[in-house]
């Protein structure tokens, strides 16, 4: 986007982004892009902090996310160059969490062996069970070694800026930067993903290298200059129609919703059945107990079968070496009925 050839639409990403900023406790110095989807993002994301740490030509550049990060992080390094060992993965504790004390432990062991490490990615909602990443005690590690922090909120993001309740959340704004992708929950049609950052100075300086054909004031920054995209199409359009006809209140039910669904379906499995694995948002994902890695295998393909032919669609994703099912509660219009022939049919198989 530039303000000379969509002036309207660049206002628009702009003023939108300044918003969410706000709303996540940033203050007048912070902004943001819009994107085509979350890992494009988190590259923009990690160009910025890797730039802004002077470490873009180090080819000791490394960053650190947990082993239940998303593996666009993996394609991220992939495009940066970096090498397969300069991506620091820690461990995860028992819910699912960035492990503090394995942080600790491997940026220390890490800055010995010579690795520049530019960034720490928290986790705000993992892919498989909807876990938090302790945002607080990551930031404060993060300022302790000057290291920049990125939270990819793809998934649970939307939630910080609305839902003060869950443990955590309201952390974000410590982060310098924030990947959300709204149509997750709110039903909005792909891609409105947006990048938000603490100082929109670091995506300038990441990126901007000038525009000479384009005729524009001096004053104003040429939004497709804040990222990995130049030219892109209007997406932002969707998300502030989205945003407008649901409203504060809207959005606030439906979130809310999505979360009491996902516990509805959790108190509803046969707990001496299932092995459940969920966090505090709106994902579960379970898998019978006492079955051997084949037994369990057999299941998850067999009961995905009988569900679809019921009209239900769980995933089948392979986690800790085995298939597991998964519910995401991201539409609203399933009801408590559904819920309930779910758990049944779930129960019997």
């Amino acid at each position: 986007l530039a303000n000379e050839l969509s002036p309207s639409i660049s206002k628009l990403e702009q003023e939108l982004c300044e918003w969410f900023a706000l709303e996540l406790g940033f203050d007048k110095n912070s902004g943001g892009v819009a994107a085509s989807g979350g890992t494009l993002n988190n590259l923009n994301a990690l160009v910025s902090a890797r730039y802004s740490k002077g470490l873009e030509l180090n080819p000791n550049a490394a960053f650190i996310i947990s082993k239940d990060a998303h593996v666009s992080f993996k394609k991220c390094a992939r495009i940066l160059g970096l090498k397969k060992e300069n991506i620091i993965i820690i461990d995860t504790d028992e819910c699912g969490r960035m492990d503090i004390s394995n942080l600790n432990h491997q940026i220390s062991r890490n800055l010995n062996k010579g690795k520049g490490i530019f960034a720490i990615i928290a986790t705000l909602g993992t892919t498989m069970r909807g876990s938090i990443d302790p945002i607080s005690e990551i930031s404060k590690i993060c300022k302790r070694n000057d290291i920049w922090l990125h939270v990819d909120g793809s998934i649970g993001g939307v939630f910080s800026i609305f839902d003060e309740n869950i443990k955590d959340i309201e952390n974000i704004k410590e982060a310098d930067s924030i990947t959300i992708n709204p149509q997750k929950v709110l039903g909005i049609t792909k891609t409105s993903s947006l990048l938000i950052v603490k100082n929109i100075k670091y995506l300038q300086m990441a990126f901007q290298t000038g525009l000479p054909y384009l005729d524009s004031d001096e004053n104003n920054i040429n939004r497709g200059e804040l990222g990995v995209q130049g030219s892109r199409p209007a997406e932002i359009i969707k998300l502030w129609l989205g945003i407008k006809s649901l409203g504060n209140i809207g959005i606030e039910e439906v979130l809310k919703v999505s979360i009491n669904k996902k516990l509805s379906l959790e108190n509803k499995l046969d707990k001496n059945k299932f092995n459940i694995y969920s966090g505090p948002l709106h994902i579960i994902s379970f898998v019978p107990k006492n079955l051997s890695l084949e037994e369990s295998n057999e299941w998850t393909y067999k009961a995905q079968k009988i569900l679809i032919n019921n009209n239900f669609m769980l995933s089948r994703p392979f986690y800790q070496n085995r298939y597991f099912l998964r519910a995401v509660f991201g539409n609203y219009n399933t009801q408590e009925s559904h819920i309930i022939k779910l758990s049944e049919l779930l129960n019997e198989i």
